[in-house]
């Protein structure tokens, strides 16, 4: 015996379900997902294209392989089910890890080759945070909190 389950209700709560179910989906396809290999493949493309002096042809100081490989290792260190960063080098040497999500929401980590992370976050005209801590192989919690905070 087959059966088949309705798709469509036709209840006030079937029309609430319907609803959240769609924006559910809607939120699903916008999320971009979070895939260590090619994340890391794409920080080794911008530290492999900037670890020249000049790359910019305005002088920029190379990036170092220490920096790139404290970047991966804080990219390793990610939960997989973490919002994916967007890479920058920066013409002083070093990499940029960013978090965007407007304007005012938008975190950027800048790792050095000393094993710093020099850190902006912006959540609106007037409320902005910035320091610079140790990296001791994970995501300090502070600036995985500032992070979440600039994607909700």
């Amino acid at each position: 015996m087959v059966t088949q389950s309705a798709r469509h209700g036709f209840s006030q709560a079937a029309s609430h379900i319907s609803s959240i179910e769609a924006g559910q989906n809607r939120r699903f396809r916008q999320a971009q997902t979070f895939n260590r290999d090619s994340t890391l493949e794409e920080l080794w493309n911008v530290w492999n294209s900037c670890k020249e002096r000049n790359w910019d042809s305005f002088g920029a100081f190379p990036v170092p392989q220490d920096c790139y490989l404290y970047a991966a290792e804080l990219v390793r260190s990610l939960s997989y089910n973490f919002p994916a960063p967007s890479f920058g080098a920066e013409p002083d040497g070093e990499l940029t890890i960013e978090w965007y999500k407007s304007p005012y929401r938008t975190i950027s980590l800048s790792m050095t080759s000393d094993g710093y992370i020099h850190y902006s976050a912006i959540f609106g005209p007037k409320d902005f945070v910035n320091d610079t801590t140790a990296f001791n192989g994970e995501l300090p919690s502070d600036i995985k909190a500032l992070i979440l905070k600039v994607l909700r």
